[in-house]
């Protein structure tokens, strides 16, 4: 059992990183969608 635990631990790591990675990546995306619509808008 722990060591399931201990092979689990650096997947969900890596899991929370790729998330966290994907979340700032379409944030960045929106950003210059907003961007984007602001300069036409202008």
């Amino acid at each position: 059992m722990k060591k399931e635990l201990q092979t689990l631990g650096p997947k969900k790591s890596t899991i929370d990183k790729i998330l966290s990675f994907s979340k700032s990546l379409s944030n960045v995306k929106i950003q210059k969608m907003s961007s984007k619509n602001t300069i036409h808008l202008n």
